[in-house]
């Protein structure tokens, strides 16, 4: 509640109830930047959040100081979808941001930069929340165990805590900065299901007469794939773990049509020779298949390029096409359905009618 006289107030109220309650749904994604607890949010909102993440939703919170007080967002009813749990202290040194094992593997954080143990390259942060993990997966810490970025799913949604409010020296390149762009693009778009960046996924190409089977997973076991050919047969494929963790292997594609691999959960297809089919065996527009239809019922052709022709209403039995017109008879064609009779009121309406005009008739008389 805001005691400022709406006079003086230069702008209109924020919408809480319509963005947290009636159109939560409607988004894509939630962020919190550095949010403390005011008043201003009500926790059935924080309860709306809640139920928006388990259902699907997406929730990215960049922490600060205020994470670790009494007005930390893990007091409210997201604390339950939290990985990352408050110590209640504000840790200020100097460090430097480094990919946990699990972040070199990781899709949202493999690609990044100075990556693979080469993160000294980055710039320092001076402020980190430290926080206790209890689920999700660590991707960045500060060199010492503290996590950094830490992604989880929660139900069908998902969660991204970022534990330190620094990350803007980075985009100032102080230095030399570090790919904050980029990290903060893979997170988002991590939170929002982009198939790319799946820890698990199971994909397939071609490669002339060979088909490379690619398998990103977080776990480091072997992996083995079954490959069904054209024809039905199958066999198995035992694929290489990299260090990327992407498992790689390749199996050899003499006939030509669709491919189908799985490992149980995860299924792909490659195709192997010419793609399209009739759909692409002839690209060129062309009026050979339908200008005989055309002329036998009195139509015809027109291309776009030569200019709209004219609409004209011919009779029903006239010529629809002509030297830059086109005819739309007037057939005048129709057919009922079905016909239903029934009366505008029932009987003892009508009655009730009648008595009334009856009485009004009798009344302006008698006076």
């Amino acid at each position: 509640q805001d005691p400022t006289p709406v006079s003086q107030l230069s702008l209109i109220p924020f919408p809480t109830e319509r963005l947290f309650a009636e159109q939560l749904d409607d988004f894509d994604l939630v962020i919190f930047d550095r949010y403390a607890l005011r008043g201003v949010l009500e926790p059935r909102y924080f309860r709306n959040l809640l139920a928006y993440v388990e259902s699907g939703g997406a929730l990215f919170i960049a922490n600060g100081p205020e994470f670790a007080g009494r007005d930390s967002l893990y007091g409210t009813a997201l604390g339950a979808i939290l990985p990352a749990v408050p110590a209640g202290e504000v840790l200020a040194r100097a460090f430097t941001p480094a990919l946990t094992p699990l972040g070199r593997r990781h899709p949202v954080t493999a690609a990044l930069a100075g990556g693979a143990g080469k993160s000294t390259r980055w710039g320092p942060w001076f402020r980190v929340v430290p926080a206790r993990t209890t689920s999700g997966e660590t991707l960045l810490d500060d060199g010492a165990g503290r996590p950094l970025l830490v992604l989880d799913h929660a139900g069908e949604g998902r969660v991204a805590e970022l534990l330190s409010d620094q990350i803007w020296l980075w985009a100032r390149g102080v230095a030399g900065g570090g790919p904050y762009q980029e990290l903060l693009r893979r997170t988002v778009h991590w939170l929002m299901k982009e198939p790319d960046l799946e820890e698990e996924a199971l994909t397939a190409k071609s490669e002339g007469d060979r088909i490379l089977i690619e398998r990103r997973s977080l776990r480091r076991e072997t992996t083995t794939v079954t490959v069904t050919r054209p024809d039905g047969r199958r066999e198995t494929v035992t694929l290489t773990p990299g260090p990327d963790g992407i498992a790689r292997g390749r199996v050899a594609a003499p006939e030509l049509g669709f491919y189908r691999l799985s490992d149980g959960p995860l299924e792909a297809v490659a195709g192997v020779g010419p793609m399209g089919g009739h759909e692409l065996s002839e690209v060129v527009p062309s009026d050979a298949a339908l200008a005989p239809l055309a002329k036998a019922t009195g139509g015809g052709v027109f291309w776009l390029r030569d200019g709209m022709p004219d609409i004209r209403r011919p009779a029903p039995r006239a010529a629809a096409a002509g030297r830059g017109w086109l005819g739309l008879p007037r057939r005048g064609a129709s057919r009922a359905e079905s016909v239903k009779a029934a009366p505008m009121l029932p009987a003892w309406a009508w009655a009730l009618l009648l008595a009334a005009l009856l009485g009004l008739v009798w009344w302006r008389e008698s006076r």
